[in-house]
């Protein structure tokens, strides 16, 4: 099974422990998934009225839940299958409390934070429910199909779609530029988008004259 495609050569979906980085890859992509809120209010009784008085109380996070298909009948090898569970096991690791997170004075722990990415779609969270269902078993008895539920709720009042962190070259890696003849170095900054005043370009590219810059120059901004 290939580690960046799903069976039906997809790019697939991920969920991942943030604790430990690992990441179960789906091998099947959902063909579809719910997403849930609640908004909780409390009614007042106001007597000789039609209905009470409804405040707002509280919102409840959101929730996504997930139906996910893991299947191992094409890994037949040396008279054995690959048992379907060691596929799914890392998810079971993402709903019991991360030993390696408890409390040093009250010793309290937690499950992990997970986040839930399939193309522009992201969710962070934790996993409040999970269902597993063996559907399908070799002569021997092996686990060779499973059908996973798993239910994932908002730990934090984020974006359902929060931009996620770039990688370090992203974010730290200068904008560049090429100088054309004529150009000024405010209008450069300006369409760029960086902050860089025209001088702080001088000094970073070490250019003693603004108005004498080489054509065709690359610039650091």
């Amino acid at each position: 099974m290939s580690s960046l495609l799903t069976k039906g050569g997809l790019v697939p979906g991920t969920i991942k422990n943030l604790n430990t980085s690992d990441k179960v890859s789906f091998m099947f992509n959902p063909f579809e998934y719910s997403i849930s809120k609640t908004a909780k209010y409390e009614v007042t009784a106001v007597t000789g009225q039609n209905m009470g008085e409804t405040s707002f109380q509280y919102g409840e996070p959101i929730s996504i839940s997930l139906n996910l298909y893991f299947d191992t009948t094409d890994t037949y090898n040396n008279g054995r299958y690959d048992n379907v569970r060691d596929y799914t096991e890392l998810l079971w690791h993402m709903i019991y409390v991360d030993e390696d997170s408890r409390d040093a004075d009250d010793n309290k722990g937690k499950p992990p934070r997970v986040e839930f990415e399939w193309g522009d779609n992201y969710f962070e969270g934790v996993v409040t429910k999970l269902t597993e269902k063996l559907t399908l078993f070799s002569e021997t008895g092996t686990p060779l199909r499973s059908e996973v539920t798993i239910d994932l709720q908002q730990h934090d009042d984020k974006s359902l779609t929060a931009a996620q962190a770039q990688p370090d070259w992203i974010t730290t890696a200068p904008k560049t530029s090429t100088f054309n003849a004529g150009t000024r170095l405010d209008l450069i900054n300006a369409v760029s988008g960086t902050s860089s005043g025209m001088r702080e370009v001088a000094e970073n590219n070490g250019i003693d004259d603004p108005l004498n810059i080489p054509n065709g120059m690359d610039l650091i901004l």
